[in-house]
């Protein structure tokens, strides 16, 4: 009996062996199946990334592999490092990325070094040209920020020229101009000077930063703002300004002025500030005790009674002394 229950062991034991490791196969497979689809998940967050190097399963984008090489590339050719020393530790960081362990710790490290180095070699070029590594990576670009401005730009030369055109026609023998556009052209036309004067500012400052491969579309902001401020100042001047004591530009047209009015905003801005100070002064003084306005009218008064003096007109006189007398009442 005994050798019979040793073969039954025996051939009970094969099946068991080969559930159990049909189970422990099933679940390598699910586990392998769960790591397939999780790499993609991992490969595209790191693809999205302008690499960055990963630490503890996440991704630190500070600063991106390509605009570290731009830098490099631009620093190198302008010999704005002469030993190299710089340059090379920027090199040996970037290196040390793509060699990395996976120890958590070194990946920092790396990741610090890194940055120190990228903020040496930023020390050579930012603070004169406002150069950095984004800036040269944006400047190939640069259509996809200013093309809102060009568009504009080109608007505003059709609308101008348009206007000016019908404006600047005669009309017909025996038929009277059309009241209407003249009217439109002399309240709309400083506007869209001004405002063209603006476009014109911006344009060159997007040439001159390309040039230098400044331009960085983070810093490009408020240029609709700058327009609109270039339009204001540009119909103000034009309108509110222009042939008024004091303001006598000579030959200068109208449309020259908003032109320029537009795209000198700053100083005109400034213009208008000190007139403000100015006025905000004599407003000052004139609400104080004898200021401007009760003088001039202190030596207007002086003059008049010296000139009723000489005439011998004593009623004049007295009347002129009595509200001179008022004048001082109300300067005390």
């Amino acid at each position: 009996m005994k050798p019979e229950k040793q073969n039954v062991a025996a051939s009970t034991h094969p099946k068991v062996n080969d559930k159990k490791n049909s189970d422990l196969d099933e679940s390598a497979n699910d586990a392998e199946k769960r790591l397939q689809t999780a790499k993609p998940e991992f490969g595209s967050a790191a693809a999205e990334t302008r690499g960055a190097g990963a630490v503890g399963g996440k991704t630190l984008d500070i600063v991106s592999e390509e605009e570290i090489r731009a830098l490099v590339q631009y620093v190198t050719e302008r010999g704005l490092d002469p030993d190299g020393s710089v340059v090379g530790d920027v090199v040996n960081a970037l290196y040390s990325r793509q060699v990395q362990s996976n120890d958590v710790t070194q990946q920092i490290k790396v990741q610090r070094e890194i940055i120190q180095n990228y903020n040496r070699l930023s020390a050579l070029t930012y603070p004169a040209k406002q150069v950095s590594g984004r800036s040269i990576v944006d400047t190939p670009r640069i259509i996809r920020s200013v093309w809102p401005i060009l568009m504009t730009g080109l608007a505003l030369i059709v609308a101008v020229i348009a206007l000016e055109y019908f404006s600047g026609q005669k009309p017909p023998e025996g038929s009277k101009a059309i009241p209407w556009m003249t009217a439109l052209s002399a309240l709309v036309l400083p506007f869209l000077w001004g405002a063209l004067g603006s476009a014109v500012y911006l344009m060159k400052r997007v040439s001159d930063v390309a040039e230098e491969f400044a331009f960085d579309s983070r810093r490009f902001r408020g240029w609709f703002s700058r327009m609109l401020l270039g339009a204001t100042l540009g119909a103000v001047v034009v309108l509110a300004f222009l042939g008024s004591e004091g303001f006598q530009p000579g030959n200068l047209k109208p449309a020259a002025i908003a032109f320029l009015s537009g795209l000198g905003v700053r100083a005109i801005y400034s213009s208008f500030e000190a007139l403000v100070n100015i006025i905000s002064r004599r407003v000052q003084m004139a609400s104080q005790s004898g200021g401007p306005e009760i003088k001039e009218q202190h030596a207007f008064i002086e003059k008049e009674i010296k000139i009723a003096s000489d005439a011998k007109d004593t009623e004049r006189v007295r009347s002129l002394m009595a509200v001179k007398g008022a004048l001082g009442k109300r300067s005390a």
